[in-house]
């Protein structure tokens, strides 16, 4: 499995007109917030880096999910969140692959969120992790991730998540980042990837501190 991660705020707003397929262009100028349409195309730049230009087409399913019209191609996922944007690209061996990040910061409703979303199991952890954001974030990006790999959206309540996902807590400049990806077949896709091999970087020198 291979992961880019790309910093919006090196991505410049006035780009030139750029072609991710019919689809998917359309699908961006329908989005009428600046950022949240910025957020979307910078998934796409991360993806076309991991695959080349011109990006192959992109179909959704009835639930948003993207994929490659061509089966032939591997899976892939997509996220963005606190001025990041990153794509995953999976393998035969992970099978179909789900990858969210969000900033680890101060948020007032993550005791509400996790009560109300987070299995038993899930929010004993958060409660014995002292309840802070790190462990908010890194149970929240969990199953967010598990859920664009089935493309269902967020998880039951009865549904835990730590036996299929693998999180990573990333250090930049002034930010920390919770990355959190998995795979349809957690077993072997997850275990052999280290995050310094996998990441690479669109118009950046250097995004990581090791």
């Amino acid at each position: 499995m291979r992961i880019c991660l790309v910093s919006l705020s090196d991505i410049p707003d006035d780009l030139p007109s750029l072609s991710f397929g019919e689809s998917e262009n359309k699908r961006l100028a329908a989005i009428r917030n600046p950022h949240r349409r910025k957020e979307s195309l910078c998934a796409l730049l991360a993806l076309r880096e991991l695959l080349g230009n011109p990006l192959p087409r992109i179909q959704r399913d009835p639930n948003g999910k993207p994929f490659f019209a061509d089966s032939s191609l591997p899976p892939f996922s997509l996220c963005h969140g606190g001025e990041w944007a990153a794509a995953m690209l999976g393998d035969e061996a992970s099978g179909a692959v789900g990858i969210d990040l969000e900033v680890i910061r101060p948020y007032p409703y993550a005791h509400r969120i996790a009560k109300r979303f987070f299995s038993s199991r899930e929010y004993a952890e958060f409660l014995e992790a002292d309840g802070s954001e790190q462990s908010f974030f890194h149970l929240w990006t969990q199953k967010e991730a598990l859920s664009k790999l089935h493309g269902n959206g967020i998880l039951s309540e009865e549904q835990a998540v730590a036996d299929f996902c693998a999180s990573y807590r990333l250090s930049l400049p002034n930010k920390t980042l919770m990355l959190s990806v998995c795979s349809e077949h957690c077993g072997k896709a997850l275990s052999w990837q280290s995050p310094s091999e996998c990441f690479t970087q669109i118009q950046i020198e250097e995004i990581f501190k090791k």
